[in-house]
């Protein structure tokens, strides 16, 4: 393809990646908005949350192990709309970005939503 045509679909990309952390983000602010005490990570400091993401953890775990399969379809849901053609699979590939690498970003956007907050 042009030239032109790659850069329309990297800022596409881009507003895909921006626009899904500005989402996360505004799900931080509505939550603090309401009055709880919500930061990095404020999730993991009750108890049945953390007692939830053990069971979930659990549930794969065994479905790893082969006792049972599920979620081959949720898969494919987000294959289908990140394999796009056009300028869509390059938003949705920016979006599928953020969902794969927003934990591994944690310490390095931290310091920032610390000081933003």
């Amino acid at each position: 393809e042009d030239s032109s045509s790659i850069r329309k679909h990297g800022w596409i990309f881009t507003c895909g990646v921006v626009l899904s952390l500005w989402a996360l983000v505004g799900v931080l602010f509505i939550v603090r908005y309401y009055g709880e005490s919500a930061g990095w990570g404020f999730q993991l400091q009750e108890p049945g949350f953390v007692l939830f993401m053990i069971l979930l953890m659990f549930v794969f775990a065994l479905n790893l192990c082969g006792l049972f399969e599920f979620g081959t379809s949720v898969i494919g849901v987000g294959s289908s709309l990140q394999s796009k053609n056009g300028l869509g699979g390059a938003f949705f590939s920016g979006v599928l970005a953020v969902l794969v690498a927003t934990p591994c970003t944690g310490p390095f956007m931290a310091p920032a939503l610390g000081y933003a907050l």
